[in-house]
Parts: C-alpha cells; sequence; structure tokens
C-alpha cells in the first residue's frame, strides 16, 4: 500500500457497502428491532470480529490471494480458498445490479424537477422507467431488452474493472472516492431529512 490510509480505507471499502445502508436497516425492522440488533452484535464480537483480524493477519504474513496463503498454510484445506472465489462468483453479479440501480438514480437525479415527483410516484418510476417491468412473465414486453438498464449495468462492470486493474495500487486510490464520498452525502442527506416537516416526530 501506498499509505496506511489507503490502507484503512479499502478495509472500510470492504466491510461497508450496500448491505449496511440497505439491507441491515430493513432487516432490523423486519425482525424485531433491538432484539435482531442483540442477536447481531453478539455474532459480531463472537464470529465476524475474529475472523476478519483473522483474514487481516494471513494477509499481511503471507501477502497472496487465498488460494495461496492456504497452500503455504496448509496445503491439504487449499479447496477451502475456492469457497470464498465462488461466492463472490455467485453475489457479485446481484450486488453490481443493485449498484447499476444507484447509478441509474445518480444520473437521473441532475434533472430538474426530478423524474419520479412530477407527477409519477416513485414506485411507478422505478417499474416502468427503471425496470419496464411486464405484467407477467410471457406477456407483453417481458422478453424485451432494457438498453439502458443493460448500458448501465455494463458502465459499472467497467468502473469497477478500472478499480481494480492495477491490483491494489488502483483499488487504493479509488477508496479515496468509493468511501470518502458516499460518507459526505450520507451526512448531506441526513442533514436535509432531520429538517423536513415532522423530522422530529419520526425520530421520536
Amino acid at each position: 500500500w501506498k499509505s496506511r490510509s489507503q490502507f484503512v480505507l479499502v478495509l472500510m471499502g470492504y466491510c461497508i457497502g450496500v448491505g449496511n445502508l440497505w439491507r441491515f436497516p430493513y432487516l432490523c425492522g423486519r425482525y424485531g428491532g433491538g432484539a435482531f440488533l442483540v442477536a447481531y452484535l453478539v455474532m459480531l464480537v463472537l464470529c465476524a470480529a475474529p475472523l476478519f483480524l483473522y483474514e487481516l493477519v494471513l494477509g499481511q504474513k503471507f501477502q497472496r490471494g487465498p488460494a495461496e496463503t492456504f497452500r503455504k498454510m496448509a496445503p491439504s484445506w487449499t479447496g477451502l480458498a475456492y469457497i470464498s472465489v465462488a461466492m463472490t462468483i455467485f453475489y457479485l453479479p446481484y450486488y453490481q445490479l443493485i449498484v447499476a440501480y444507484a447509478f441509474h438514480y445518480f444520473l437521473a437525479a441532475f434533472q430538474w424537477p426530478l423524474p419520479w415527483v412530477d407527477g409519477t410516484t416513485p414506485d411507478k418510476y422505478l417499474d416502468e422507467v427503471v425496470l419496464r417491468r411486464a405484467d407477467a412473465l410471457g406477456g407483453p414486453g417481458s422478453s424485451d431488452v432494457n438498453g439502458t438498464l443493460l448500458l448501465e449495468v455494463i458502465a459499472v462492470w467497467v468502473i469497477t474493472a478500472l478499480c481494480l486493474v492495477k491490483g491494489i495500487h488502483s483499488a487504493g486510490k479509488a477508496a479515496y472516492v468509493t468511501v470518502l464520498l458516499p460518507v459526505v452525502m450520507i451526512a448531506c442527506l441526513c442533514s436535509v431529512c432531520v429538517r423536513l416537516p415532522g423530522a422530529g416526530d419520526g425520530l421520536r
């Protein structure tokens, strides 16, 4: 790493993602709020945090990818290293598609008025403009290719490849944007939301 700050930012980007901002609050609300939070904290302390620390230790010691690390540590366990690779192949397209949705809204946010508030509800905008959802599988329009969304997905994959093309060096530089910019945007969003009418009632 070029600097300690790059290393810390990349770790933050590794730990904090779409699930923290979107999936986690949803699960808290659905499965009991505070009760779910207690179970989450227990698993965080007993399982997730020790494994994360152990992963950092192995990476610092061997400075190789998963397969080479397991091959040097315990050759008979090398097959375990490919589980993480298989998991990435499984869930990465799912997250890339969600990022493509966010990318669409990011571009649309430069329009005035916003396209989902001028006589169009947010749900209707998502169904009819972003997804172009058909009424039923096999019905009219269900086999049409959503060209706009396809280009946005390709753009997200290209941006991801550019961030990783030079390994940790390009990833470290990209972390200054991919980690710090969402923090700034969330802070701005929170400052606006707490000043909206009825925000105090919602917080209470």
